[in-house]
């Protein structure tokens, strides 16, 4: 019989293995910032505004273009709204004063997260190119040295 001891390394992870994970993390980071695992229903900016003026609404948060609205009933809604305008524009032009605000006691909570999420941004759009960059860059400089070397 063999007396050799059984071959104890293993092959390592291939390298398209973590490409893919990393593109994979990458659209997941992305749908997360971008609230589209979020549960809360989509509803028409005017029709927002309606359920503002009628009351059903106890608070109001605007986070960067969202506007997040809940309920009494603790239901949330959400809409977008014009990111160049300011919120109390916006609340202006569709007929809701603070009037009204004040009336239905609608709490409003504005989050600034503008630079995070600007910077994020960027990352996020220029990182699969700088990657897709690395990648070829990594197997050109591989397949200098000829022979039957691959690109990973």
């Amino acid at each position: 019989m063999d007396d050799q001891p059984p071959n104890e390394s293993r092959p390592g992870i291939p390298a398209w293995v973590w490409i893919l994970a990393l593109f994979a993390i990458i659209l997941g980071l992305n749908f997360f910032l971008n609230n589209r695992f979020a549960s809360a229903a989509r509803i028409d900016l005017t029709e927002a505004m309606n359920r503002i003026k009628a009351g059903d609404v106890t608070r109001v948060t605007l986070t960067g273009s969202r506007l997040t609205l809940t309920l009494e009933n603790n239901e949330e809604l959400v809409t977008t709204v014009d990111a160049r305008g300011s919120l109390e524009e916006t609340l202006a032009f569709y007929g809701v004063t603070t009037d009204t605000l004040q009336e239905y006691n609608v709490d409003l909570a504005i989050n600034d997260q503008t630079v995070w999420q600007n910077v994020l941004s960027i990352v996020l759009t220029i990182g699969p190119f700088l990657l897709l960059i690395w990648i070829f860059s990594r197997g050109f400089r591989q397949m200098q040295g000829g022979g039957g070397n691959s690109i990973f």
